[in-house]
């Protein structure tokens, strides 16, 4: 009776069998190196000769990404026998294929313990798995996404009633606040001794100065549900640039910056009043807080056949292109410190030239800023069309 067990198969048996396959086999020894290589399509396919592997070790063929996980799996077969891994080969012209490998170990007599290994061109399905695969993380991505713009959409919806609520909570105490120190200082201001009147003089600013925020934060909230209005009549613009500037007379002789205004006589656009003097007036803060002490201010403007230029230029700390990017957002304030910005006016929301901004825009105008540079300077300009 024949014995037909796999253990009294040869060499010989062995190759018979694997000629028969259609995958690509080879046999390796204890070192890596090619000891046989079938005559399979799939050699064609690395475009790589019987003659050029046998002898050479297994790890020339292999994408070196992928060598690691080879060897580790090729001494597991060792130990236990068979294992299975998906690895590149890499073709002559060093173009990777994906290929299923079966490794197992050889321990019989005529084999002297090599490993064989069987292996299966599976490009094609690594491609499709890779495609499903990142449909699928961009599902997950495009999810995650979805849930982060849920979250910042109720973050403003949040962010917009508190706005509205502080915003109207703090005017009704802050009108007491002011008319209180408004009365101390009419009525009683000759029997109050220096350091109160001081103190009440204080109140008053720090009142001013809060209800410059409220109004600033009520204009965004009136903004933010579309309740911002314009009004708009024939209005002359020289004397719109003049008043405003008269008005920012105390700031300007503290700090002891001289304001040049070059203006015709008068000159009539269509526009809000009150709301372009809240454009005039935050550029102008804006300037006088940016310029050192007995520095310049110029005022001036250029009118072509469609637009009028508003230009509001300062000698002081100036821009960089990053600051540029910055100044027209909601609470985009320019936080600056250290040496050579001790005179920096930084009390402020951020909330002034993004109003600014808004107003401009819902006049059809536009509005932008120039620096050469920090120390150099700025120049902010307004652009308003002539006709509504």
């Amino acid at each position: 009776m024949i014995n037909n067990s796999p253990n009294n198969l040869s060499l010989k048996d062995y190759q018979t069998i694997i000629k028969s396959l259609g995958d690509l086999v080879t046999i390796i020894d204890s070192n890596l190196k090619i000891e046989y290589i079938n005559e399979d399509s799939h050699l064609k396919l690395l475009n790589r000769s019987k003659e050029e592997l046998l002898g050479v070790s297994i790890e020339k063929i292999i994408y070196y990404k992928d060598f690691n996980d080879f060897l580790d799996n090729f001494k597991k077969a060792i130990k236990d026998g068979e294992r299975t891994i998906d690895v590149r080969f890499l073709r002559k012209d060093k173009h990777k294929l994906w290929f299923e490998s079966k490794l197992k170990y050889l321990n019989e007599f005529e084999f002297n313990s090599k490993i064989l290994v069987v292996s299966r061109e599976i490009t094609e399905r690594k491609n499709v798995e890779k495609f499903i695969s990142e449909m699928s993380e961009r599902r997950k991505t495009e999810e995650i996404i979805k849930k982060e713009i849920e979250k910042v959409k109720e973050f403003t919806k949040i962010r917009k009633a508190l706005i509205s609520s502080i915003s109207h909570e703090l005017k009704t105490p802050l009108m007491s606040i002011n008319g209180a120190s408004e009365l101390l200082l009419q009525i009683y201001c000759e029997e109050l001794g220096k350091d109160a009147k001081e103190l009440i003089q204080m109140v008053a600013r720090g009142g001013e100065r809060l209800e410059y925020l409220i109004g600033n934060l009520m204009d965004v909230s009136r903004m933010d549900y579309d309740k911002l209005k314009l009004e708009k009549s024939q209005e002359d613009l020289c004397d719109i640039l003049n008043s405003c500037s008269r008005e920012m007379q105390y700031q300007l002789n503290q700090r002891e910056i001289q304001l040049h205004i070059e203006l015709p006589n008068a000159f009539a656009i269509e526009l809000d009043r009150i709301r372009i003097e809240q454009v005039i007036t935050n550029l102008l803060l804006n300037a006088i807080k940016n310029t050192p002490p007995k520095g310049e201010i110029f005022v001036n403007i250029n009118a072509g056949k469609d637009y009028v230029w508003i230009y509001i230029k300062d000698t002081g700390i100036g821009l960089t292109q990053e600051e540029i990017q910055q100044l027209f957002t909601e609470f985009g304030k320019i936080e600056r410190s250290g040496e050579g910005f001790e005179y920096l006016d930084i009390q402020g929301s951020g909330l002034g030239l993004f109003i600014t901004k808004q107003i401009v825009e819902m006049h059809d105008g536009e509005i932008s800023a120039m620096s050469e540079g920090r120390h150099k300077g700025s120049t902010f300009i307004v652009k308003l069309p002539r006709k509504a």
